[in-house]
């Protein structure tokens, strides 16, 4: 059994910004009513600000972070909440809205591809190296559909070439 340290579970609030109340009172086994309550008695929510805000105060892009990353914790808090009792259909359906939307959330702000823009990026590069292959063997004057054009040579020009003069022997 895991002992309930007050100061220890602050520290882990602060710290962690993936750490919810909820999260909290299941690790130490103890009711979430008593963890907002600590939390509101020692002001974590603005040591949590204080922490990874300092800087930035006025920076619109983390103000904009923090209401979105308190967005998705109230939407995992109601999954959760959702997932105790029985699920019709359209609860299952709102949970994967849900679901879709924190995933998407999540690759924007890591900067994370989608499926699609992987398979952009690859074809991308390899047409960057066949270009680059072209280019290094110089064959940039060879049109793109790979037809080498012979140049036309005239019949009187044929005919020439073919006139045997006298005292030579046609071979």
């Amino acid at each position: 059994m895991i002992i309930f340290d007050e100061k220890k579970a602050m520290q882990e609030y602060i710290s962690d910004t993936s750490v919810s109340y909820r999260k909290l009172a299941k690790k130490y086994g103890v009711p979430v009513s008593r963890i907002v309550k600590l939390a509101k008695r020692d002001g974590w929510i603005e040591k949590r600000k204080q922490l990874f805000f300092k800087n930035d105060t006025d920076n619109d892009d983390n103000k904009k972070l923090s209401l979105l990353q308190k967005a998705c914790e109230k939407s995992i808090e109601a999954l959760y909440s959702k997932l105790d009792d029985e699920l019709s259909i359209n609860d299952i359906k709102n949970i994967s809205v849900i679901l879709k939307t924190l995933t998407g959330v999540q690759r924007d702000l890591n900067d994370l591809p989608t499926f699609k823009e992987k398979n952009s990026i690859r074809l991308s590069n390899e047409r960057m190296q066949l270009v680059r292959a072209k280019i290094a063997t110089g064959d940039e004057e060879e049109n793109e559909t790979g037809v080498v054009l012979i140049p036309f040579l005239d019949e009187e020009k044929e005919e020439e070439e073919n006139v045997v003069f006298e005292g030579e022997e046609n071979v």
